[in-house]
């Protein structure tokens, strides 16, 4: 894509905005820096009614986070407004694109704690790219963790573009993005696993970088992934049982989850949830044996 449009409420006066039309026009590209509230319908009409579009690409985002009774209407609205209406605006004003990118969070897949208003408007963005592709519209809405300066092991600005093309790879109306970059990208999380994890969302209190890799890898959302090296001595717990039924698993060859920086391995009774819950005293059991044998 060589003619872009770049919108935003404050158009040229966003920071950095002179910086970065400087380098895409660097590299080749015509920009129009344009003033417009894309959540606003009548802004977003009069922006597309005499230009061409041929993709979208919608990132944007505001929190304001609180535990749900405290939040407002107006304190919903602010977090959804710029999500919600937004992609729905471009979804109606501009039908014959031939990308549709939203870049919505893993919270609206995994909840966040404090983040209700974000997670719903983030599983607006993943419904809207179901939506589209059921009825044969591109669609893509990428589901991502952290950015840069947001946490650490977060991906850099410098990767996101291999992410990008790699996710409209796959032709997946929503791909989960991970805080380290795979080396491919498969959107595998079955019906029976996103069953279970949202029964069991009230566990999932602080989800950062190791918990959201590890749930990563263990989901399989990612073939050629490689977890952060650890320093310490590690066991992984791996589960007798899938989570759900076997035949409902996205892949067939070996539904067990992988460790490869593990020191040692045992299998305990039940599935990634149960484990937990009834065979709690057989999976501790197993974990305290292991540690009183390194002394």
């Amino acid at each position: 894509m060589r003619r872009l449009v770049l919108a935003s409420r404050r158009g040229p006066a966003t920071p950095g905005a002179a910086g970065l039309v400087e380098e895409l026009t660097a590299a080749g590209a015509e920009v129009v820096v344009a003033e417009c509230d894309v959540a606003d319908r009548r802004s977003l009409a009069r922006l597309v009614a005499h230009r061409r579009f041929t993709a979208v690409v919608r990132a944007a985002g505001v929190l304001d986070d609180g535990v749900l009774t405290s939040l407002s209407p107006e304190r919903v609205d602010a977090v959804l407004r710029p999500k919600v209406d937004a992609a729905w605006h471009l979804h109606e004003l501009l039908p014959d694109v031939a990308v549709f990118v939203l870049i919505s969070s893993l919270s609206g897949v995994l909840g966040g704690a404090g983040q209700a208003n974000y997670a719903a408007a983030n599983t607006f963005l993943d419904a809207l790219a179901h939506h589209r592709a059921a009825a044969g519209l591109p669609a893509l809405s990428l589901a991502s963790g952290p950015w840069a300066g947001a946490g650490i092991g977060t991906l850099s600005d410098r990767k996101w573009p291999d992410l990008f093309d790699a996710a409209v790879r796959t032709g997946e109306p929503v791909v989960l993005r991970d805080t380290y970059v795979p080396g491919e990208i498969t959107p595998r999380f079955s019906r029976a696993m996103a069953r279970r994890t949202f029964e069991k969302l009230d566990a999932f209190t602080d989800l950062r970088d190791v918990g959201l890799t590890a749930m990563g890898g263990y989901f399989g959302m990612f073939t050629g992934w490689t977890p952060t090296p650890i320093g310490v001595p590690t066991l992984f717990v791996r589960t007798a049982d899938p989570v759900g039924d076997a035949e409902d698993l996205p892949w067939t060859d070996d539904w067990r989850p992988g460790w490869t920086l593990a020191d040692a391995f045992v299998e305990v009774p039940g599935d990634h949830f149960s484990m937990m819950d009834d065979h709690a005293p057989t999976t501790a059991r197993a974990v305290s044996d292991w540690l009183a044998g390194l002394g």
